[in-house]
């Protein structure tokens, strides 16, 4: 019988803010710095994580069931993303919102970020190969409507 080895932790970083809490609020440095940090550590670590390129901030969560959730562009998905300080520590978990619960990001990045990447390539290739003139279909007529007189 063969052994499956142990899950993979999710990727934990000190937290830098839990310890001094400013009056003023800190959510979203806070998040893209503890974002930065994870997503380094997955390029770093060679976990087979990809991370599409179009990773980016886009906004912050505007459901008032979501403090201090953001959502992010991660390839073709608009993923709501929190920083959660894990209990009696000073470090932070950064965590997807996946149904109606959380997943970590690094197991999410693993699972997703190689379609999503995929899709992101595809997409750009299909752009460049549809702005090529000689690759077009020329004489194609297509109708969206008939008009009867």
């Amino acid at each position: 019988e063969v052994e499956e080895p142990p899950p993979k932790a999710g990727l934990v970083i000190r937290c830098w803010t839990k310890a001094v809490v400013p009056p003023i609020d800190l959510d979203r440095p806070r998040m893209m710095r503890a974002m930065s940090t994870v997503t380094e550590k997955l390029s770093a670590e060679g976990s087979g994580a990809v991370l599409p390129d179009n990773l980016s901030l886009v906004e912050r969560c505007c459901e008032s069931s979501h403090p201090g959730c953001f959502v992010y562009r991660f390839g073709s998905r608009r993923i709501h993303v929190s920083a959660r300080s894990l209990p009696s520590c000073d470090e932070l978990l950064v965590v997807v919102r996946c149904g109606g619960g959380f997943v970590d990001f690094a197991d999410f990045a693993r699972r997703h970020g190689g379609a999503e990447q995929t899709w992101l390539r595809r997409r750009a290739a299909e752009a460049a190969a549809s702005a090529r003139p000689e690759q077009q279909q020329m004489g194609v007529l297509r109708l969206n409507s008939a008009r009867t007189p």
